[in-house]
């Protein structure tokens, strides 16, 4: 599984670059990017190294020394439930690149190992998880804390998608929709090198990883950790994305919802 996994992921992040080179950033910036997709991992929960465990007299076990771990709340929350339950969950997160003293870490993509286990089911979904949070690279909060500011650049796609005929998007869920956007135009160029017969089934594979992360709720808008409501998200972003709607040979523009658009360099 993990051998099939990381193929998907080589596959997605070549597409993610793809659209850093599409988009209109100054060559600098363009560098940087292309760095850090380069170094950009799947995080697989295993046991620590061994130099990160330390003696304590008195205790027959090895004990996790927190204060040589680069990001020890990660580490650690997820044993915090006894049941481990926090490993079924459906959810993935971009962990930005952290270091502490000597030690680094690179910027991470974490998957629950849920998805490992669905990606048997559908590795369309796992694959459009996977687009989704390598793209965060690119949001505006991200992008400025890892000195690659993208918010001049990225301004007219979220001004697009904050247009009463698109999403209606909200400030706060500036990052997760231009993932979403990112994440479209990653699966419709994979998509579209099925036959067409297995398109409209991968499109709704896709989608399904949205509903699974989040059920659909009224047309509310939704502030919950920055999403927005998942109707929207499909409707409106995958939905109203003009290369997926090629992919499946509909009219390129959606009838609901305004078409949002990368900005090209010239």
């Amino acid at each position: 599984r993990k051998t099939k996994a990381e193929k998907i992921f080589a596959r997605v992040k070549s597409e993610n670059l793809k659209i850093v080179e599409r988009t209109a950033l100054n060559d600098q910036a363009r560098k940087d990017l292309s760095e850090s997709y380069s170094k950009l991992k799947i995080a697989w929960f295993a046991k620590p190294q061994d130099s990160l465990y330390k003696k304590i007299e008195g205790f027959n076990l090895d004990v996790l020394d927190e204060a040589n771990m680069a990001n020890p709340d990660f580490d650690f929350k997820v044993f915090f439930d006894s049941n481990l339950k926090y490993f079924l969950k459906p959810n993935a997160f971009f962990a930005l690149e952290t270091s502490q003293g000597k030690i680094k870490k690179d910027a991470q993509i974490v998957m629950m190992p849920f998805f490992l286990e669905y990606l048997d089911i559908n590795e369309f979904a796992f694959a459009g998880v996977l687009a989704h949070e390598a793209a965060h690279q690119l949001g505006p909060r991200v992008s400025s804390m890892s000195g690659q500011d993208l918010r001049e650049v990225q301004k007219p796609i979220l001004q697009c998608l904050e247009k009463p005929d698109s999403i209606r998007m909200l400030p706060a869920q500036s990052d997760e929709a231009l993932a979403d956007f990112a994440a479209a135009e990653v699966m419709a160029k994979l998509i579209s090198e099925l036959p067409e017969s297995n398109r409209l089934s991968a499109v709704a594979g896709t989608i399904e990883s949205l509903c699974l992360l989040d059920s659909a709720k009224p047309i509310d808008i939704d502030v919950h950790h920055g999403h927005p409501n998942t109707m929207l998200r499909i409707g409106g972003i995958f939905g109203g994305n003009s290369s997926l709607r090629k992919t499946l040979n509909c009219q390129a523009d959606s009838t609901t919802y305004r078409t949002c658009g990368i900005p090209e360099k010239k």
